[in-house]
């Protein structure tokens, strides 16, 4: 794709009912990987919401898999855990956050400075910088 010259975008979700923290830590060594080596150049990380109207969601009903009032849509916005997982919730928050730290290592930063040919790319870049602080920012705040 990137050879194509098309822009690779990487989207880890995190939080699974059956995912243990083992499983997410080898998805996020992969994805680091992937990014370093230039493979990929945009990342989000999220952690699985199921939304009303889904298999998913109707599963975890019957299941009693949620961590608070599945009627709570307000707390639906991606920011903290969802479902009980294998994994504890501050666990699921800290992996979700530690994935914008790649965005803050010298070589992505260096490779994404070697990318910029325009004023565009610049702009570009500086929205993501914004974005990827405020993911740092939803993520660290500890809601549970």
């Amino acid at each position: 794709a990137k050879k194509a010259g098309l822009i690779v975008h990487l989207t880890m979700i995190v939080g699974f009912p059956w995912e243990t923290k083992e499983d997410a830590l080898r998805t996020f060594d992969l994805v680091k990987k992937l990014m370093q080596r230039g493979h990929a150049d945009l990342l989000q990380a999220t952690t699985i919401v199921p939304y009303p109207g889904t298999s998913m969601y109707e599963e975890a009903l019957k299941n009693n898999g949620f961590l608070f009032n599945p009627k709570d849509y307000d707390r639906f916005d991606m920011s903290e855990p969802v479902l009980k997982t294998r994994m504890e919730p501050n666990d699921v928050r800290a992996i979700c956050n530690r994935i914008y730290t790649i965005f803050l290592t010298p070589q992505y930063i260096l490779a994404r400075l070697r990318s910029l040919r325009s004023m565009a790319d610049v702009m570009f870049t500086l929205r993501g910088a914004v974005a990827v602080l405020g993911h740092l920012k939803d993520f660290g705040r500890g809601k549970s």
